[in-house]
């Protein structure tokens, strides 16, 4: 059943009502960085390259680059962008803001 439906849409596997996994297609996979690290921890090799990744990697830092220059993406100074990160984590999981100092 579990295969079934992951091959319909992907699943969410819960433990205590807490999300602790996924099982998805290898089609849904498809156009992935994860379909590369399936396809390499399939061949057991840890020496096979990944297929695609360096196409797949230049394509996304290409992108990534087109909208920075077209100024579509926005940046920030780098201690501006570690705050705001720290504030969205200390939202979600304040219990951890205090073991965390």
């Amino acid at each position: 059943m579990l295969i079934d439906s992951a091959q319909r849409e992907p699943v969410i596997v819960a433990k205590q009502n807490r999300p602790v996994g996924v099982f998805m297609s290898l089609h849904d996979l498809e156009g992935t960085v994860w379909q590369h690290q399936t396809a390499k921890a399939i061949s057991g090799d840890k020496n096979v390259k990944d297929a695609g990744y360096d196409d797949w990697l230049g394509a996304k830092v290409g992108r990534a680059m087109d909208r920075a220059k077209s100024g579509e993406a926005k940046s920030s100074p780098h201690d501006e962008a570690f705050a705001r990160i720290e504030a969205k984590l200390k939202t979600r999981f304040p219990d951890a803001a205090d073991a965390s100092r």
